[in-house]
């Protein structure tokens, strides 16, 4: 097993005419040994270059990448001992389940006995025994993608680097994989380098995330950590779902040094903050507010209002068996709440009045996106 070190990493390709187009941009990741590392951002962001940087199939245009202790920056895929599962299979069609599993090992000059180990192995951990006599065509997508796994595992590498492995398969399939990846790292403690734009599965299956946007490193962290205490607007709003509610206001005082966070543009929307004696210096000054679906909730009859309560139009009601998706406008903004209660749909259309967690509440600079510590 090793580490992998990417030290202010950048890829530039050239354009038709030449123009220079950033792919990654002075890229620096410590991804430990053994751990689980989840490079996540929207399409085009670098992640698969960053990838594909690593396993060799792209150079670099500046900077170094370092495995275990070895500079790799140079080196020829072969000689990486890291293996790469692609989003499409890239099965052999002609091949039985048992030969894909078995080609890449022919290739290095295996013994027959230690390939068939292996490959009896690999099936094995992933549960395909009963398919290695099978032909690709005659298998459903997530066996095909168990197959790609499986001849990734009889390489043995040092890395494993996985490229949106699971976007091809229905959400069932998705969630048992995930699963299944889960158990596998566990299993084989072994360094893996995971590229998705999907924030369930990098919340879900990481160790630790790096949130990449436009090449660049955003924030990198374990998964909670960037959840809890994102770094600036971006990582905030990607990582979530439904995504993060944010609005333009304003700070303004309250009696005994106490702080109200006041919806810009005539919305209905004044929360009392808890006391930080940061913000004073912020006083009528325009932040951006943060508010998470799940961290505000509708007020249930007997319950009392208090300074986090806010009254609000219900737009839309869609419940999901185990809570209630609600789309309110606030006059200035529209909100998306994650309610644990169910919601009435004939609900829809009244007025009712909701109660923030003011202690999970989050503050941004509009100007730059940065939190507001």
């Amino acid at each position: 097993m090793a580490s992998v070190t990417l030290q202010n990493v950048t890829k530039i390709y050239r354009g038709r005419r030449g123009e220079e187009i950033p792919a990654v941009l002075g890229l620096s990741l410590e991804i430990p040994d053994k751990s689980f590392v989840v490079l996540l951002g929207p399409s085009g962001c670098g992640k698969t270059s960053t990838l594909r940087m690593v396993a060799g199939l792209e150079s670099l245009t500046s900077g170094r990448i370092l495995i275990g202790d070895t500079d790799v920056s140079g080196l020829p895929p072969g000689d990486r001992d890291v293996t790469m599962v692609f989003q499409n299979y890239s099965l052999y069609p002609h091949l039985t389940v048992a030969e894909n599993l078995a080609f890449g090992l022919r290739v290095r000059r295996l013994g027959p006995a230690d390939i068939a180990r292996r490959v009896h192995e690999a099936a094995g951990i992933l549960g395909i025994e009963d398919i290695l006599p099978r032909m690709p065509r005659d298998l459903s997508g997530g066996q095909q993608q168990r197959v790609a796994v499986g001849r990734a595992i009889v390489r043995q590498p040092r890395v494993f680097l996985f490229d949106e492995p699971l976007s091809n398969l229905d959400a069932k399939m998705r969630a048992q994989l995930r699963a299944e990846l889960i158990k596998l790292h566990q299993r084989l403690q072994t360094t893996i380098i995971y590229v998705t734009h999907d924030q369930a599965e990098a919340m879900t299956m990481g160790t630790s995330i790096a949130v990449l946007r436009d090449g660049t490193l955003q924030q990198s962290g374990r998964p909670l950590h960037l959840y809890n205490q994102p770094c600036n607007a971006f990582v905030a709003g990607f990582l979530g779902a439904p995504p993060m509610n944010f609005i333009r206001g304003t700070l303004q005082a309250r009696e005994g040094a106490r702080l109200a966070f006041r919806e810009s543009g005539g919305g209905s929307l004044e929360i009392e903050l808890p006391a930080r004696t940061n913000l004073a210096r912020l006083i009528e000054t325009e932040v951006l507010l943060g508010l998470r679906p799940e961290h505000f909730q509708p007020l249930l009859p007997g319950e009392t209002p208090n300074a986090a309560t806010f009254p609000a139009h219900l737009d839309i009601v869609e419940p999901t068996g185990a809570e209630s998706i609600c789309y309110l406008q606030t006059g200035a903004n529209t909100l998306i709440c994650r309610s644990r209660h169910i919601i009435d749909t004939r609900e829809a259309g009244h007025r009712m009045l909701f109660r923030a967690d003011s202690a999970k509440l989050l503050l941004f600079d509009p100007a730059t996106n940065l939190r507001i510590d």
